[in-house]
């Protein structure tokens, strides 16, 4: 029953600076949380297929076992968010659910946490810069059954919206292409951005190394290259972080599990 405007997490981004769907919801975080919990008040209809979850229907005689909801600052307003992360078992996976204070209570993010041993690390709040808002990052495999992508997403809270705002690959490894083996590391330094990309052929050969600087942009609300920052915080000739005060970041992040499909 998970619609398919949610399955895009299986799958790729929407892109970098595209905004998630919001949906008014009728009940409170509290009461979604108690209703898939105990399944008693069942939750409005509407909200039902807002989730998209069987383990909601009236009919379903499933309970959920492994629930949690949390509150977190993702924006400046004094209403904090509510990330409500569930088991699904009637769809084999793990759903999490971010929810904004209007006027009322809105569904502002799916998330399937595919493949992810734990759903609440699938998503988490990172300060990254000390110029930039909390963002969310989202964690999921995005590969095939012999694929792994392991991708994490990141999104800003921008009047009552989710913007993606950034994007890293933890670890891609196909046996069908040429380029076998690929890998980002993220460091963070008071202003700036500085994401590594390591790619091996086949065989693990000999690494090809990347370095990118990246600067948040207020205006545009998302992560844009930094060009001018590019001999300060990289080397040219080997590819490689050299500014000392960049610090490694938790993104992007890798399972300490692969669950399978």
């Amino acid at each position: 029953m998970i619609r398919l405007v949610l399955l895009w997490m299986l799958f790729a981004g929407l892109g970098r600076g595209a905004e998630l769907d919001v949906v008014a919801m009728k009940s409170t975080p509290d009461q979604l949380f108690n209703s898939l919990k105990d399944h008693s008040p069942l939750m409005p209809e509407a909200d039902c297929r807002a989730l998209g979850l069987w383990e909601c229907m009236a009919t379903n005689k499933t309970r959920i076992e492994d629930i949690s909801l949390r509150w977190v600052q993702l924006d400046q307003d004094a209403e904090l968010e509510a990330i409500l992360a569930t088991e699904a078992k009637d769809e084999w996976t793990r759903m999490v659910f971010v929810f904004d204070k209007q006027v009322q209570w809105n569904l502002i993010g799916s998330f399937n946490c595919r493949r992810w041993q734990s759903m609440n690390t699938c998503v988490g709040v990172h300060q990254l810069l000390h110029s930039a808002p909390p963002f969310l990052a989202v964690h999921c495999d995005i590969g095939g059954s012999d694929t792994s992508i392991f991708t994490s997403y990141v999104y800003g809270l921008q009047n009552g919206r989710l913007k993606e705002v950034a994007e890293f690959t933890g670890q891609s490894e196909s046996p069908y292409v040429k380029q076998k083996f690929r890998r980002q590391v993220v460091f963070s330094s008071e202003d700036r951005l500085v994401v590594e990309t390591i790619d091996q052929g086949a065989a693990r050969g000999p690494e090809l190394r990347k370095c990118e600087v990246q600067r948040w942009d207020a205006k545009g609300f998302l992560f844009v290259a930094s060009p001018e920052d590019q001999a300060k915080f990289c080397d040219a000739k080997t590819g490689r972080r050299v500014y000392i005060g960049a610090y490694p970041t938790t993104l992007p992040a890798y399972p300490s599990e692969r669950l399978s499909p």
